[in-house]
């Protein structure tokens, strides 16, 4: 079982939200304005620190990952996991159109071929901060 850091978790949900927008259109039939800025906002490569733009993104996620009892040792399920109540959160409380990639993190599992590369991307970039 490959685990990875909190910031690691984060660039591969980043990773894997970029890749769903942008090789496979699931934002929608236009990709969803609210999926593009949602990935934007969570961008680790705008801010010279590797911090995502908007910094709430970040809190948000180190208090879910708290809350889902994951430490600073992130199982590829618990990531999983993370993400889905990540995207949901955002969907629910702020109204967001995450397009179709909320269903697609529902029917994928821990060991799917995009989220390994997600993670594979994440842990090495992070690994040179």
């Amino acid at each position: 079982m490959i685990k990875m850091t909190n910031k690691q978790a984060f660039y591969a949900m980043y990773y894997l939200l970029d890749k769903y927008y942008f090789n496979y259109g699931l934002g929608g039939e236009r990709r969803s304005f609210d999926l593009g800025s949602f990935i934007s906002n969570m961008d680790p490569h705008i801010r010279y620190n590797g911090e995502p733009m908007d910094l709430a993104y970040r809190d948000d996620w180190e208090e879910l990952l708290e809350k889902l009892d994951a430490g600073e040792d992130v199982s590829r399920e618990k990531l999983l996991e993370a993400i889905r109540i990540f995207c949901k959160h955002y969907v629910d409380t702020y109204d967001f159109d995450l397009g179709e990639a909320p269903a697609r993190l529902q029917s994928i599992t821990a060991d799917d071929p995009d989220l390994e590369e997600a993670v594979a991307k994440a842990k090495a970039e992070v690994e040179h901060w």
